[in-house]
């Protein structure tokens, strides 16, 4: 399950009769990441992908995929044009555009462990940009001071003027935490960011779209602790940013769930940007910390996925934001929620216990993934949760139970009319 195999183009999808004059890769299924962009660099390329070394591109691409690269060329899962699948019945096939046209479309994005097992697949690949990184630190003297939430509020709702003028990047919100200023250790409110402007080595560029963002933050509140005031790295290729700047996967060992919400721009542009503050002050609370990623944007709400779309939730086609807290996350969640109604979360990076998660991370789409769930495992091989078409199963104990129809499906969602049969 580890192999990469790069391609000028023209790629011919298969029983296709046309190409596609595009670079291509194929990789397999358990292909780690950092292995792809190191590849990929040795002939001046890269692909939309994960931020850490050791994410593998199967769960990645059937969850849809976030990148810093997205905002420019959609998610992960939009650059697919092919791929080998082992369906649960032991077959063997490849779904793209002109063959297996529904596993195509549910297997991009429909969640991992449920339509097949996905041995290679072929994706775009693009010139290997040249990067600029900005690392930025605001925190107040003293935790639990409002106007920082306030300010918090602002500077994220300015992540739509970012969007537009091509910044990327991911951002976290702590409250309370031990901070060292100029060798000085203090409790704090904090909020800490890594963003990047693609095909530019020139540090004035990044200059210029933030001190407008910083000017009015050193003006609204003087007391703020901005270190320091612009830290700008150039970096000759993609691949040098990625091994500066990768997840050192931080993430291992930890006792709680993550929780997702998308915003689109209705959210970021609230009257009261205080409101949205706030919001994320529920997510950051002693036990654990929130974050803003830069990381859908334009690129993502403009893509055009062969084949006529993609299962990723709907919302991602109107994100500009992607809100992340590892915390108690259900309570935590409901600000966000209440500012972004109609949107999603991201199933790659939620927790098992979300309520109406069926249409939290795939919304309208998750009728018709239920529909090709049934014609392609109809016996239930693959069962997980929370994943499309669990409903006829039950976790009881140590128990996986068969849930029984009891007349008809009535529910929307193809789960209320089952009930629980015992053994």
């Amino acid at each position: 399950m580890q192999s990469i195999e790069t391609r000028a183009s023209p790629f011919r999808p298969q029983s296709c009769p046309f190409t596609i004059d595009e670079n291509t890769v194929t990789v397999a299924g358990g292909t780690q990441m950092g292995a792809v962009y190191e590849e990929l660099a040795k002939i001046n390329q890269t692909v939309v992908g994960g931020a850490s070394k050791t994410v593998a591109v199967g769960g990645y691409l059937t969850g849809g995929g976030h990148s810093i690269l997205a905002p420019r060329y959609g998610l992960g899962v939009d650059q697919v044009l092919e791929m080998e699948v082992v369906t649960p019945m032991g077959d063997v096939v490849v779904a793209n555009e002109c063959q297996n046209q529904d596993l195509f479309w549910a297997m991009r994005g429909g969640g991992g462990s449920t339509f097949g097992v996905m041995t290679s697949v072929t994706m775009l690949t693009y010139p290997s940009p040249s990067m600029l990184r900005v690392c930025l630190y605001i925190a107040s003297p003293e935790a639990g001071k409002r106007w920082f939430w306030d300010m918090l509020g602002y500077v994220l709702s300015q992540f739509r003027y970012l969007d537009r003028n091509g910044v990327s990047g991911y951002s976290t919100v702590q409250s309370n935490m031990s901070a060292d200023v100029n060798g000085t250790m203090f409790n704090a409110d904090v909020w800490d960011g890594s963003f990047v402007l693609p095909d530019t080595e020139d540090p004035a560029k990044m200059s210029a779209i933030w001190e407008p963002i910083l000017g009015h933050v050193r003006k609204a509140w003087p007391e703020a602790i901005i270190i320091p005031a612009l830290n700008i790295t150039a970096f000759r290729t993609y691949l040098d940013y990625f091994q500066d700047a990768h997840d050192e996967g931080i993430f291992s060992g930890l006792d709680q769930y993550a929780g997702s919400r998308l915003l689109d721009a209705s959210s970021l542009a609230a009257a009261d940007p205080s409101e949205l503050g706030r919001a994320f002050k529920a997510l950051s609370s002693p036990s654990g910390y929130g974050t803003a990623f830069l990381v859908t944007g334009t690129g993502t709400r403009n893509a055009k996925p062969r084949g006529g779309g993609n299962a990723v939730c709907p919302a991602f086609r109107k994100s500009t934001v992607y809100a992340k807290a590892l915390v108690k996350v259900n309570d935590a969640m409901q600000p966000l929620k209440k500012l972004s109604p109609g949107m999603g979360a991201y199933v790659n990076e939620d927790n098992p216990g979300k309520p109406d998660w069926q249409n939290e991370f795939w919304g309208e789409h998750y009728d018709r993934l239920v529909q090709i769930k049934r014609a392609v495992d109809p016996e239930d091989v693959f069962w997980c949760h929370p994943c499309v078409g669990n409903e006829h199963w039950r976790e009881t104990g140590s128990r996986l139970c068969r849930v029984e129809h009891s007349s008809e499906e009535t529910s929307q969602h193809g789960g209320m009319g089952w009930y629980f049969a015992g053994l």
